[in-house]
């Protein structure tokens, strides 16, 4: 039997012409994964939280009544600026609050402390993380940088017939 896990927190961010992008979720049985890279390619790392820490992020979603916040904030958008999305699950069943922003909007105290909270979360779980995904490298990828951390994995898929060599 494997019990059942559902996500608790998810926080998206998005920057750059690079299209560089973090997802993390942050589980009810206090798993942390992240999923960072470039569109086409990727890491996974998961890291456990201690219930402390657990407990901790999910307060401030209660402290700062997250679940009353508007869908968007307003503000000028900042061409290759970061955006965010971060979603809280409400309740057992399913019931999910989402908040987006971007550079720019103007942002509640409340809503910068819970992504302030969210991006130290997304470094610690980088640092000290355990890596279970591949970075994956194909022609798509020619001239883009790649992020990768020592002990990460970089698949290569080659275009070409393996009976003839590759070109």
């Amino acid at each position: 039997y494997v019990p059942r896990r559902s996500v608790k927190v998810e926080f998206d961010s998005h920057s750059g012409f690079a299209a560089i992008h973090n997802n993390l979720r942050v589980y009810d049985n206090g798993d942390a994964e992240l999923t960072t890279g470039q569109v086409g390619g990727g890491s996974k790392t998961v890291l456990h939280l201690t219930g402390a820490e657990y407990t901790a992020l999910t307060n401030l979603f209660t402290k700062y009544k997250f679940n009353s916040m508007p869908e968007s904030f307003p503000g000028r958008w900042v061409p290759d600026g970061p955006s965010y999305e971060v979603t809280y699950a409400t309740s057992p069943r399913g019931r999910r609050h989402t908040v987006r922003s971007h550079m720019g909007a103007a942002e509640p105290r409340g809503f910068v402390t819970i992504k302030n909270a969210l991006y130290r979360l997304v470094a610690k779980v980088r640092a000290k993380g355990r890596n279970v995904g591949a970075n994956v490298v194909d022609g798509s990828m020619n001239g883009k940088t790649i992020e990768a951390r020592v002990g990460d994995t970089i698949e290569i898929k080659l275009d070409g017939n393996p009976t003839t060599g590759y070109q």
